[in-house]
C-alpha cells in the first residue's frame, strides 16, 4: 500500500508543473482568428450596342442604311435618307426618323452629348439665292435610355441630351424631327452628320 501511495504521489507531482504551463484563455484564442479582404475593381463601361428590331422607322420616305464609312446595323452608324420636299410647292415638309438600340448600357452615372457638323441640314448649293430659299433646314433631336429621356432639342454644334443619367442596361433610342416650313428648297443635297457620345460622369478607368 505504501508503494502504491508513493507512486501516486510521484505522478501527481509530475503532472503539476504541466498544468502550470497551460496558457491562459486570452492567449490561446487571440491568434486563432484571421480576416480576409477580397476586392475587385470594375472599370466604367458604356456602350450603345447593336440595333434593335424596331430600327429604321420614320415618316415621309425615311430610309436607313450603312453610313459613308460602310458601317451598318452592328455599329449603330447609319445614314438616313429623308424626303423633305413638298411636291406641290417646293417648301419644306415634315419628316422624322429614329434609330433604336437593343443592348445599350452604362454601369455608372453618365451623360449623352451630341455634335453636329452643320447645326442643321446644310444645302450643297454654294452660290447666291433669293431670301425665300433656305440654305440650312433646322431640325430637332432627342435621346432616351431606359426611363431617362431628353425631350426634343434644336440641333446645334453641341447638345447635352442627358446631363445625369443613372446606371442602366436596356434599350435606347435616337430620334430626329424636321418640322414643315414655308421656306423654299434649293436643288441639290441637304446634309448633316450627328455624333452621339455616352460618357461616364464619375472618374476612374474606362473600358
Amino acid at each position: 500500500m505504501k508503494k502504491m501511495f508513493l507512486l501516486a504521489t510521484a505522478v501527481a507531482m509530475m503532472a503539476a508543473p504541466a498544468l502550470a504551463q497551460t496558457p491562459g484563455a486570452g492567449t490561446q484564442y487571440s491568434d486563432a482568428i484571421s480576416n480576409f479582404q477580397i476586392n475587385a475593381t470594375v472599370a466604367n463601361f458604356c456602350r450603345f450596342g447593336s440595333a434593335g428590331n424596331t430600327a429604321n422607322v420614320g415618316t415621309n420616305g425615311v430610309s436607313v442604311g450603312p453610313d459613308s464609312n460602310g458601317n451598318g446595323l452592328t455599329t449603330g452608324d447609319q445614314a438616313f435618307v429623308v424626303d423633305i420636299q413638298k411636291d406641290s410647292d417646293n417648301t419644306v415638309q415634315a419628316a422624322s426618323g429614329a434609330f433604336n438600340y437593343a443592348q445599350a448600357q452604362c454601369n455608372t452615372p453618365y451623360t449623352v452629348t451630341s455634335t453636329s457638323q452643320n447645326s442643321g441640314l446644310l444645302s450643297s448649293y454654294t452660290g447666291t439665292a433669293d431670301a425665300a430659299f433656305v440654305k440650312t433646314v433646322p431640325y430637332q433631336i432627342a435621346f432616351s435610355a431606359g426611363s431617362t429621356a431628353s425631350g426634343l432639342q434644336p440641333v446645334a454644334a453641341t447638345n447635352t441630351l442627358i446631363a445625369s443619367g443613372n446606371p442602366f442596361a436596356s434599350s435606347a433610342r435616337f430620334f430626329f424631327s424636321i418640322p414643315a416650313s414655308g421656306s423654299l428648297l434649293l436643288a441639290g443635297t441637304y446634309r448633316d452628320e450627328v455624333r452621339l457620345t455616352m460618357s461616364p460622369l464619375t472618374g476612374g478607368p474606362s473600358i
